[in-house]
């Protein structure tokens, strides 16, 4: 009963989540500034303008369903690449995909995601376990090609979110 919630592995992993700026969104500052120019002072939802870290994890909701019929429907997100598996950096790729691709991130006013703890998964016990195992090495390895693979396939892509300085 006296436990605090915190952002989700805050103490141990700050880059995985520090972009959402939490503070701010705890103390209800949801929206942007309007701009100097604009004179009806419209509040638009904060936009996240670069990552603290290229590491950050956001919980994300992304439309799934093109709005339009179509004979052959595409996804408008991207899967997951079924390349990462086990534990570790699927869930960075995923964003960084969507990066490369232009998506905008915003933070999500009055909305939250709880996250429930749970005992260590064998396969995590496996990623943290480097001198036994290869897994670790093996996703590092394959997210550094991914990554030039993206840089290669959305090199016209515009407004992508870089990381911050």
């Amino acid at each position: 009963r006296d436990k605090k919630c915190i952002v989700f592995q805050s103490d141990n992993n700050w880059e995985g989540h520090h972009t959402t700026k939490t503070q701010k969104w705890l103390k209800s500052e949801w929206y942007d500034e309007p701009s100097k120019t604009d004179e009806q002072k419209t509040r638009t939802i904060r936009q996240i303008k670069c990552f603290d870290s290229l590491r950050y994890e956001p919980y994300v909701v992304l439309p799934w369903c093109p709005s339009v019929p179509s004979t052959k429907p595409q996804p408008l997100a991207p899967y997951y690449d079924e390349r990462f598996y086990g534990y570790g950096k699927n869930k960075i790729q995923h964003i960084s995909h969507l990066r490369y691709r232009g998506v905008p991130f915003y933070v999500l006013p009055r909305s939250f995601v709880v996250h429930h703890p749970h005992p260590e998964s064998n396969v995590k016990q496996v990623w943290n376990d480097r001198k036994k195992n290869k897994l670790h090495g093996e996703m590092d390895r394959l997210y550094a090609k991914y990554i030039d693979e993206l840089e290669d396939e959305y090199s016209d892509v515009k407004g992508v979110v870089p990381e911050c300085d």
